[in-house]
C-alpha cells in the first residue's frame, strides 16, 4: 500500500488540501485509499465463497500432521530396523494385508510357531522401546 501510495504521490495524484496539516492530510488520504483497497477485496467473489480452514497449508480432505508424533514413529521405526531380521519379517508380516495363519502356510510354517515368533518379537520390540536410548543415535544431545 505504502508503495502504491508513493508512485500516487510521485505521479501527482496526492493534492491535499492546502488548509489542513500536511500529517494529518497525508494520513487521512492513505486511510482512504486503504479502506477502498480492503473494501474491495472483501467484496470479491473469490472471498464471499472461501470455505475456512484451521490448517490453511493441509490438503482439506487431510489432517494436519503432528510433529511429535512423526518424530516418534520414527524412532519406532529405528528400533524395529534394529531389530534381528526374523523379528522383523513377522512384525512386518502381521502388519501387512495378509493374515499371520496365510503368511504362515505360504512359508510352509505352522501358524501356531508363526504366533510364537511374532509373540517373541513384540516382545523384543517392547524392550527395545522401554529401554533409554538417545533419541537420534549414538552420542545425540538432549
Amino acid at each position: 500500500m505504502l508503495l502504491g501510495a508513493w508512485e500516487a504521490i510521485r505521479a501527482r495524484r496526492y493534492r491535499p488540501d492546502p488548509r489542513r496539516q500536511p500529517r494529518a492530510a497525508l494520513r487521512t488520504w492513505l486511510h482512504g485509499v486503504v479502506w477502498r483497497q480492503v473494501s474491495h477485496y472483501r467484496e470479491s467473489a473469490c472471498v464471499r465463497r472461501e470455505i475456512l480452514c484451521s490448517e490453511p497449508l493441509t490438503p482439506a480432505d487431510q489432517t494436519p500432521v503432528e510433529i511429535e508424533g512423526e518424530l516418534l514413529a520414527r524412532a519406532a521405526l529405528r528400533e524395529v530396523a534394529a531389530l534381528p531380521m526374523g523379528h522383523r519379517e513377522v512384525l512386518l508380516a502381521a502388519a501387512g494385508r495378509l493374515s499371520l495363519v496365510v503368511w504362515a502356510r505360504r512359508r510352509r510354517m505352522n501358524p501356531n510357531s508363526a504366533a510364537s515368533r511374532l509373540r517373541r518379537a513384540r516382545r523384543a520390540l517392547a524392550e527395545r522401546l522401554a529401554s533409554p536410548r538417545p533419541p537420534f543415535g549414538k552420542g545425540a544431545v538432549r
